[in-house]
């Protein structure tokens, strides 16, 4: 169907750029790709759709745009016939973006959203979508489907790499508001996927036992002075947004994790000797280890050991 289309020049302004129902790109700049077409014209010519008396965009809205952005008269496009089905214009439309380059993580959303909108049903879809190397399953595409539909901020996070596409995924049961919020944070302090996973869950701990909004959680003066603080770097906002959430959800942890500190700086520990609390400080079990190459390097030890024992805050700390 698509060779059926037919080389046409059409008045930029005459061409809907609007209609972004085949829009697979997340591009928004043309001022490099005006420069191409100001110096070699348009090498490859959009592929367009005439619809109800106008003119939609299938493939080239960066290419269109540029033309417009430049004032052109005219310019060289591929009309496809008005009886042309949605599916053809979909798959040509992410075929061209894949062909490019590497698609992502929106426009990969939005060509599943795409196609599970225009091949009928979901089988189908996904047949299409792994000849097109959007390899996936069909609960796959579902939820990479949903992405584009996804508050800005999310998608602009998965496009500039500041939040990862498990996050992502994991926020798509949010509201907008929250899912904003979070973003905005990720945004901020960019950690890693496992600390985005810790935040994440523990600010939603936390709105479910206070009753409060994810958003509302993260919008405390506490969280919001570090977020803006700008002699402040990413790597330390993500550590005292952590801290905070983490003493927020875990009040009684976070209490017995400082009593133990304290009581074990004044402890007479060698400095080769490693005193560890239980996990999750549930039970009184407490591990004392350290290492040893010679008998003097265990003498040294032994000696430790016995004025730990004698010492009271060590037994404050077995009685805590």
């Amino acid at each position: 169907m698509i060779s059926e289309a037919v080389s046409h020049v059409v008045r930029p302004a005459d061409v809907d750029a609007g209609d972004e129902t085949f829009r697979v790109t997340t591009r928004q700049e043309v001022t490099g790709l005006c420069e191409s077409l100001r110096a070699a014209g348009m090498t490859n010519p959009p592929l367009l759709l005439r619809r109800n008396d106008r003119l939609m965009v299938v493939c080239g809205f960066l290419r269109t745009r540029a033309a417009q952005a430049l004032g052109w008269e005219t310019m060289p496009v591929r009309i496809l016939p008005e009886s042309t089905g949605r599916l053809p214009c979909a798959l040509a439309a992410i075929a061209e973006n894949a062909g490019e380059r590497a698609l992502n993580p929106i426009e990969i959303s939005r060509s599943a959203a795409l196609l599970m909108d225009t091949a009928g049903d979901l089988e189908t879809a996904c047949r299409h979508a792994n000849a097109l190397g959007l390899s996936g399953n069909e609960r796959h595409l579902v939820k990479m489907a949903g992405l584009c539909r996804m508050h800005r901020l999310v998608q602009e996070g998965l496009v500039s790499g500041a939040i990862a596409l498990p996050t992502a995924l994991s926020m798509a049961a949010m509201s907008a508001s929250d899912a904003a919020a979070l973003a905005e944070l990720f945004r901020i302090t960019r950690p890693s996927l496992g600390k985005q996973r810790e935040m994440m869950t523990n600010a939603c701990e936390i709105s479910k036992r206070e009753d409060l909004s994810v958003a509302a959680v993260l919008n405390t003066d506490d969280i919001r002075r570090v977020l803006y603080d700008g002699d402040m770097e990413a790597p330390r906002k993500t550590g005292l947004v952590r801290s905070y959430l983490k003493k927020r959800r875990f009040p009684a942890i976070t209490r017995a994790e400082a009593t133990f500190e304290a009581l074990k700086n004044r402890l007479p520990l060698d400095p080769h000797t490693t005193l560890t609390p239980p996990p999750g400080f549930e039970g009184n079990r407490y591990t004392i280890s350290f290492g040893v190459s010679n008998l003097g390097d265990f003498c040294r030890h032994q000696q430790t050991l016995f004025r730990i024992a004698e010492d009271p805050d060590f037994k404050t700390l077995l009685d805590t």
